[in-house]
């Protein structure tokens, strides 16, 4: 009887601590998140402005998306790359540049990109769109360069 009760007792003693252990490991998860972890904020005004200002510079240089186009709608041009998506609001001055073509194969001529118009995007198109943040804040695509082209 008192062998039974001395192993009874060092069993729930050893459940308890492996119990304590893991709810402790739970516990430190919940307070301490890498920065990578870490909820998004939004900026305040004064960031937000900040942001803006040093982004919308000339110093800056512009920011390039990437990916293939799954959507057109007017203006706007949605890119899928991976597993992410992004819709891009395109300048109404923006260049198009069409798929670069070898001008006089065999020639040390270089390669000419030809200008295009919007109606030569294609969905299924890879681009690279030349993104640039305005002093107001919004983005817009200025360059599009139509890096390959579906024929259809």
């Amino acid at each position: 009887m008192e062998k039974s009760l001395v192993t009874g007792l060092a069993i729930g003693g050893i459940f308890i601590f492996i119990l304590g252990g893991g709810l402790g490991i739970v516990y430190q998860k919940q307070q301490i998140l890498p920065s990578s972890q870490q909820p998004l904020t939004q900026p305040t005004v004064q960031q937000n402005s900040t942001l803006v200002r040093i982004l919308s510079s000339t110093a800056v240089a512009p920011i390039v998306a990437y990916g293939s186009v799954t959507e057109i709608n007017g203006k706007d041009i949605t890119l899928n790359s991976g597993k992410s998506k992004l819709t891009i609001s395109t300048n109404q001055n923006a260049k198009i540049y069409l798929p670069v073509v070898q001008n006089n194969v065999g020639t040390k001529s270089p390669a000419v990109a030809l200008l295009g118009k919007f109606e030569d995007i294609k969905v299924g198109d890879n681009l690279n769109i030349t993104l640039k943040v305005s002093k107001d804040g919004t983005i817009g695509g200025e360059i599009i360069s139509i890096l390959s082209s579906v024929v259809k």
